[in-house]
């Protein structure tokens, strides 16, 4: 198998127009939904599958996704037409309230070759547009500043689609979905802590006992209370994890931490992890944590990754 990587980046290009404030679902109002991990779709040349952790999350916990697109064509290789912004777009669909939020495309053409065996790993993102003088105009900004998937309370079913084609044209083709619902009270992983067991470390507290805390919102899936003890430097792709995948297991290593200077240490750490792309695939992970002291005297997690 030989992964491809893909960005998708978010863009704005169509208006969306909706309310923005979503309301949890109430009690035995409406149909009952059945709630699903998984999606998978496909047709004669491609393989979508759309995957998460768990179907229940927390109101402000990321809802992180693991999306694969499989060339299996009977061909050994095939030309896909599809938009510049990817073969791939995300929907977010309210179920129990008037949510929908993408996907948009670019009208531009781009062609990408598949062989056999290839897989291609889509990181979740964000695309649409809004009106920034509208009512809901500073929640969309919101949410489109926020690169991780945390939607209101509600019922949301989650799409992936792949628009593509050949000879100059693309057309929607593929739609793999889960369904997941975001309750307004904590839950969590089983077998994890839950949020409401973590206790925040005080101004004081040492870095290991900081990083410790964090470890705990990781494993708890608690990416509200994990980022607490962070900085703005760190997000996904410097070091955090939370939202991006799930961490089932995590320990620091005994051996002490480097220690660049008097406000800066380094911990190495070992992950298992879930739900990864090929550069983290599940398993074993070492991840390294940098935390440095802040004007104010606490320690924050500012940065990270597989090397120190």
């Amino acid at each position: 198998m030989r992964p491809l990587g893909v960005s998708v980046a978010a863009f704005a290009v169509a208006l969306l127009a909706f309310p923005a404030v979503a309301q949890s679902p109430s009690p035995g109002a409406g149909p009952s939904l059945e709630l699903s991990a998984r999606g998978e779709a496909q047709d004669d040349l491609f393989r979508l599958v759309i995957e998460t952790p768990k179907v229940t999350y927390s109101l402000g916990e990321a809802i992180p996704l693991t999306t694969t697109l499989a060339y299996i064509g009977a061909a050994p290789s095939n030309v896909a037409t599809h938009s510049g912004s990817g073969l791939v777009g995300f929907r977010i669909e309210q179920l129990d309230g008037p949510l929908d939020m993408g996907p948009a495309w670019t009208d531009d053409l781009h062609r990408t070759t598949f062989r056999t065996g290839d897989v291609l790993s889509v990181p979740f993102s964000k695309s649409g547009g809004w009106d920034p003088d509208g009512p809901e105009g500073a929640f969309w900004r919101a949410w489109f500043d926020d690169p991780l998937l945390r939607p209101p309370a509600g019922t949301f079913r989650i799409h992936a689609l792949e628009e593509y084609g050949s000879g100059g044209r693309r057309a929607p083709t593929l739609t793999a979905s889960v369904t997941v619902q975001v309750v307004d009270g904590p839950t969590a992983n089983p077998g994890q802590p839950s949020p409401a067991a973590i206790d925040l470390p005080p101004v004081s507290a040492p870095p290991d006992v900081v990083l410790d805390a964090y470890l705990q919102a990781l494993l708890a899936g608690d990416c509200a209370t994990a980022h607490t003890l962070v900085t703005a430097t760190f997000i996904i792709g410097n070091g955090e994890l939370c939202g991006a995948l799930t961490v089932t297991a995590a320990r620091i290593d005994p051996v002490g931490p480097a220690r660049p200077s008097d406000h800066e240490v380094v911990f190495g750490t070992t992950l298992t992890t879930v739900g990864g792309d090929a550069s983290m695939p599940d398993g074993e992970q070492t991840w390294f944590y940098d935390l440095q002291r802040q004007p104010d005297g606490a320690w924050r997690l500012t940065g990270g990754g597989s090397g120190p």
